[in-house]
């Protein structure tokens, strides 16, 4: 895909993710943070996966001055999503639907932000219109436990 932009001279978007900062030792996290990755972890390939995409999108701004945008994407939930996709909110939602607890893992303190769909696509949208390149941060800075989520779900 970079080499198509660079070809058509497209600006090209990155969706990334949270965790390129793995198991973070800051909260909240800042786009400047680099993150605390285990690079042999179960979900290395993930982590480190999206850290390379970046790097790439960057070495290609910075060789090609291909016009490049990152979207470090937190947690979106909204309508149509796959009731088995295996997120909090849509696990939650399914097992409520089908009269089951809630699988909460202990403790239940941890916490996520979660960010609406259509707050997400705005976000993308300003972000390709605008001239940061990012990394951006899209997500919601108001955080729940898991606790919390599983009992608004039941609500």
């Amino acid at each position: 895909m970079l080499g198509l932009a660079k070809r058509v001279g497209a600006r090209i978007l990155l969706t990334s993710t949270s965790e390129v900062y793995g198991d973070p030792l800051v909260h909240p996290q800042p786009e400047s943070y680099w993150g605390n990755v285990n690079p042999i972890g179960v979900r290395s390939c993930y982590d480190e996966g999206k850290r390379v995409a970046e790097t790439l999108m960057f070495d290609y701004h910075r060789q090609h001055g291909i016009e490049i945008r990152i979207a470090r994407i937190f947690n979106t939930y909204g309508p149509r999503m796959n009731i088995d996709d295996g997120r909090v909110v849509s696990n939650f939602i399914a097992q409520a639907i089908r009269g089951e607890p809630l699988t909460v893992q202990l403790p239940g303190t941890q916490t996520r932000s979660f960010c609406y769909v259509s707050d997400m696509v705005d976000g993308l949208i300003r972000l390709m219109e605008g001239e940061n390149t990012g990394p951006i941060n899209i997500g919601n800075p108001g955080e729940f436990t898991m606790t919390e989520l599983a009992e608004n779900v039941k609500e």
